[in-house]
């Protein structure tokens, strides 16, 4: 257990999420109409323990596939996104943060 708290498992954990997510957009890609939301929902997870498996023993790979998934499901936007920002802050490049929506400034016609 004392294998979880390590920076390895989180990052390994995080690696999954990215691969998993990244799988089912590239897949959602191909077949963005063939398959109903379903789909996605349950390929997921099966992504996440098949990954944490092919990484970890038994134990481990369980816990990081459950982790991965928490991960997973703050969306493959959300995760490029912060792994852009932080890969232009770390190579010391600018990171301009997105257009702020417009506001109402009257009342709604």
């Amino acid at each position: 257990m004392e294998q979880m708290l390590t920076a390895g498992f989180w990052v390994l954990a995080f690696v999954i999420a990215l691969c998993a997510s990244g799988v089912i957009q590239w897949l959602k890609g191909l077949w963005r109409k063939a398959a109903p939301s379903w789909v996605w929902s349950l390929l997921l997870p099966t992504l996440c323990v098949l990954l944490a498996f092919a990484w970890l023993p038994w134990p481990l790979a369980l816990a990081a596939a459950l982790l991965a998934m928490v991960v997973a499901q703050l969306g493959y936007d959300v995760l490029l996104q912060a792994l852009i920002a932080w890969v232009r802050r770390t190579a010391g490049l600018e990171v301009q943060a997105p257009p702020a929506p417009p506001v109402a400034t009257g009342p709604p016609a």
